[in-house]
C-alpha cells in the first residue's frame, strides 16, 4: 500500500492528489466514501461502496426471482386488502353545526 501526504485546511478540506484520483478511476468532480475504522481512513468510490453492499446482500437474494418484484407484489396485496377493509369515502362537504 502506498501512502500519500495530504494537507488538511483549517476548515477540514483536503485535496486528493491526481495519482490517487487516477488510481480510484475518478474523472472530474464527484463523491467518494470515506470510512474510518480504528483510526484508519479508507477512501472508496461510490461504485466501490455500492459493490460492497451488493456483495454483502448477494447471499440473501432470492435465486429464482427479483426481490423488487416480490416487494411490489406484497405491496399490491396489502393495498387490495386495505381497499376492501376501508369504509367508503364520503362525498361532499360537511356542514358546520350552528
Amino acid at each position: 500500500m502506498k501512502s500519500v501526504a495530504v494537507k488538511v485546511s483549517a476548515s477540514g478540506r483536503m485535496n486528493l492528489p491526481s495519482e490517487v484520483r487516477k488510481a480510484l478511476g475518478l474523472k472530474g468532480p464527484g463523491y467518494v466514501v470515506i470510512t474510518m475504522d480504528d483510526g484508519t481512513l479508507t477512501v472508496r468510490t461510490m461504485a466501490q461502496a455500492l459493490e460492497q453492499v451488493r456483495a454483502l446482500a448477494r447471499p440473501y437474494a432470492p435465486k429464482d426471482r427479483l426481490a423488487s418484484e416480490e416487494l411490489i407484489a406484497q405491496r399490491r396485496e396489502e393495498a387490495a386488502r386495505d381497499a376492501v377493509a376501508a369504509p367508503p369515502a364520503r362525498r361532499g362537504r360537511r356542514r358546520s353545526a350552528g
